[in-house]
Parts: C-alpha cells; sequence; structure tokens
C-alpha cells in the first residue's frame, strides 16, 4: 500500500478557501506559508480572493500558471 502525505491546510473562515487551497499545495511540496502571509500576497478582502489573486500569490511563491476553462452542466432538480 502506498502512502499519501497529508497536507491539508483547514481554512479559517469562509473568505479564506482560495488561499487555504494554495497553502495545502505549497505544504505538499515542502514549503510552510502562513494564511496571514497568503492574504497579503493575494489581496484577499472581506469578500474572499479571486482568481487572478491565487495566479498572483502562487506565482510569487515560485509556482507556474497554467489556467483552465472548465463548463460544468449541472442536470436540473427534480
Amino acid at each position: 500500500m502506498t502512502s499519501c502525505k497529508r497536507t491539508f491546510v483547514p481554512q479559517i473562515d469562509a473568505r479564506d478557501c482560495g488561499i487555504a487551497a494554495l497553502a495545502s499545495i505549497a505544504k505538499f511540496y515542502g514549503s510552510d506559508y502562513s494564511l496571514t502571509h497568503l492574504r497579503e500576497l493575494a489581496k484577499t478582502n472581506k469578500e474572499g480572493t479571486t482568481t487572478l489573486g491565487i495566479v498572483k500569490a502562487a506565482k510569487e511563491m515560485g509556482f507556474e500558471k497554467n489556467i483552465s476553462s472548465l463548463e460544468i452542466q449541472i442536470p436540473p432538480l427534480k
């Protein structure tokens, strides 16, 4: 059986979902960033973080960006 590195970083509040995901990815690769620092890098405000903010923060952290578009079709509820 293979083991998987546990690198989950929980969000502190609702606006932290994007930066918590980014912190989890960074932790997987051996870096440790505080959510406070990532909020500053990503310019997170009371509304949350924009996609552009996440991309810019990731670039500052040394990650390369590759943004894709995904269209999801959700069937109507019955």
